[in-house]
């Protein structure tokens, strides 16, 4: 679990910059879930979430 916490905090340094304010705003949102959330998979899927709607 420890390997979790370090991704979630190092997950907002790996946002490109390309991004628009919006999205970024968005991401953070999701980052701010994460903290208050301690579920694995549904951690992961909030972090995979951006990647897929991007794709």
């Amino acid at each position: 679990m420890h390997i979790i916490y370090y991704i979630i905090i190092l997950y907002p340094y790996y946002i490109p910059t390309y991004y628009t304010y919006r999205y970024r705003l968005i991401l953070y949102a999701y980052y701010i879930i994460i903290l208050y959330n301690t579920h694995l998979l549904y951690t992961l899927y909030i972090l995979l979430l951006p990647i897929i709607v991007n794709n």
